[in-house]
């Protein structure tokens, strides 16, 4: 297997991962969170984050977060 192969394997299980959180989410919160991948692609370097990017950070703290409070009646 050479390093283009396992770099391919290695994105297809990171949106796998990505897809699984999103389903585990509209099951558990019963609202459908917005996959902002387009967003991810961007420069988290820059000194100012774009509102996109800022919000895609809010909602991937946010989720978990609701998910937990759910599931353990916090």
């Amino acid at each position: 297997m050479d390093l283009r192969t396992s770099l391919v394997v290695v994105e297809r299980q990171r949106v796998a991962a990505r897809q699984a959180e999103l389903r585990l989410a509209r099951a558990i919160l019963l609202w459908r969170a917005r996959n902002q991948s387009c967003v991810q692609m961007e420069n988290w370097e820059e000194e100012h984050l774009s509102f996109e990017q800022i919000m895609c950070a809010c909602m991937d703290a946010f989720i978990p977060f609701e998910m937990a409070r759910r599931l353990f009646g916090l």
